[in-house]
Parts: C-alpha cells; sequence; structure tokens
C-alpha cells in the first residue's frame, strides 16, 4: 500500500489516504507511457502544411521556346520545378498524422502514470476546493499553503466554473475533470491536486490510513 497525503485549505495535514498499487497496474509500463504520450502528441498536429505542385501553380502549359537550335538548354513549361516561381517537386502534402491505441491500453495508460505520480510523491489531495466566486489571488494562497510552485493539475470530481476562472489567470496551473482526465496530462504537470472525490475516482480501491 501506498499513502497520499490529505491537507486542508491551510495546508494542514489530515489523515492520509492508502492506495493499492494493484488497483494502478502494479507495474511502471514505461514502453505503454511512451506509445500512448507518442499517440497524444501526434493527435495534437493540424497537418495543413502544403506546397504546389507543377499542375496546381499558375501559367501555361506550352514550351517555352522550341527545343533545338537556339543555343540554349532545352526546357519545358515555366511552371517546372527547376525554374524560379515554378512548383515544388516532392512537396509535402495536408495529410492526417492522428492514430490510436485501443481503450483498455489507454485505460491502463492512465491508472500507470497516476501510479508513477503516487510513488514520486507529487500527488496531493485536498479536502474540497469551494469558492462562492471566482477569486484568483484565494487559489494561489491555496496553492502556496500546499508547498505548490511549479506547475500543477488541479482535478475535479465535476465543472466547477468558479474553480476554473480562479485558476486561469495562474500560470502553469490547468483545471480537469476527473472523467477528462489521460495519460498526457499527467506526465506533462509535475504535481496533480486532487480533490477528495476525484481520489476516490481515479486511486480506485483507495481508503483513509487507519
Amino acid at each position: 500500500m501506498l499513502e497520499v497525503p490529505v491537507y486542508d485549505r491551510e495546508g494542514k495535514k489530515l489523515s492520509p489516504i492508502e492506495v493499492d498499487e494493484s488497483r494502478l497496474g502494479g507495474t511502471l509500463h514505461r514502453g505503454l507511457l511512451r506509445q500512448a504520450l507518442i499517440m497524444y502528441h501526434a493527435n495534437l498536429r493540424q497537418g495543413t502544411q502544403a506546397a504546389k505542385s507543377k499542375s496546381e501553380k499558375a501559367g501555361s502549359g506550352r514550351k517555352v521556346y522550341r527545343q533545338k537550335h537556339t543555343g540554349r538548354a532545352r526546357i519545358g513549361m515555366i511552371r517546372s520545378p527547376h525554374r524560379r516561381g515554378g512548383g515544388r517537386a516532392f512537396g509535402i502534402d495536408p495529410r492526417d498524422w492522428s492514430y490510436g491505441i485501443n481503450r483498455k491500453a489507454l485505460r491502463l495508460a492512465l491508472k500507470v502514470s497516476i501510479l508513477g505520480k503516487v510513488r514520486d510523491g507529487e500527488i496531493l489531495v485536498i479536502d474540497e476546493i469551494v469558492f462562492p466566486k471566482p477569486r484568483t489571488s484565494e487559489m494561489a494562497t491555496l496553492l502556496r499553503n500546499l508547498g505548490v510552485e511549479d506547475s500543477c493539475l488541479v482535478v475535479l470530481d465535476g465543472y466547477d466554473k468558479n474553480v476554473l476562472l480562479s485558476c486561469r489567470n495562474i500560470p502553469r496551473v490547468e483545471v480537469r475533470r476527473a472523467s477528462d482526465l489521460n495519460a498526457y496530462d499527467v506526465l506533462r504537470f509535475h504535481r496533480l491536486l486532487l480533490t477528495r472525490k476525484a481520489a476516490g475516482l481515479l486511486l480506485e480501491g483507495s481508503r483513509d490510513a487507519a
């Protein structure tokens, strides 16, 4: 069993949560994490780059001048790739870089990425995060009380507009719902801050330590 620390809003330690490693894959499958990370990066590529071939360039298709008896090099149309302003030979075309891996592997990649964070002590659990209205200064104070100085992903059990707006202007801090979390999000941030309810959803089989 691994323990995940739990804090209140003032940074005071509460009883930790025990996490069963077997519920999170048990082993750090680095190859699977790499495969998932490459997939998420590939799916972010737009693939909209393009270059015009000689068939797509504007201009006549007739031969510029006759083949022989001019004393010059033979040449074809003005749109040929070897002429200035001509088309691009073997130019790049728009393409879809995205690909996928099966859902079972993606779910395991998420669990393994969380397991790595738990083992490294980079996951914090807070009793709750509630703001009556958006307050960036209060959110910054909360993170400071918890000792969060690097990038941080705040994970909630559901949508909360006030928390989202409170984090929006804090550099390197973002908000996700537990149901939307993926391995790429977990690996991209140094710290994960979970509410107790979100921890119950993500750390399967977790229970309060005695």
